[in-house]
């Protein structure tokens, strides 16, 4: 709970949600997600690759396209057939 603070601190911004680093939320989510409320976020994103609503009531598994140091955004994207505008 104090990698939230200390986020918050550095970044001079509220954080409200959570990216799980490895993209799964443990061997047991429900206590995962208990904890995230307790810290105070608001969702937690899993791997999933694909877009998702923001508004969906399970917002402590929303999906996100993984991402590491030589991910093309622009193929992954497109993989998924979501294009940023330019």
């Amino acid at each position: 709970m104090q990698s939230k603070a200390l986020l918050e601190d550095r970044l001079n911004k509220q954080v409200d949600a959570f990216s799980f680093p490895y993209g799964d939320n443990g061997t047991n989510p429900a206590q995962t997600e208990n904890v995230l409320i307790q810290a105070g976020y608001r969702a937690g994103f899993l791997y999933g690759g694909e877009p998702c609503d923001v508004s969906l009531l399970q917002r402590y598994t929303l999906s996100r396209i993984p991402v590491g140091p030589d991910t093309d955004m622009r193929l992954a994207l497109e993989k998924k057939q979501v294009v940023p505008k330019k």
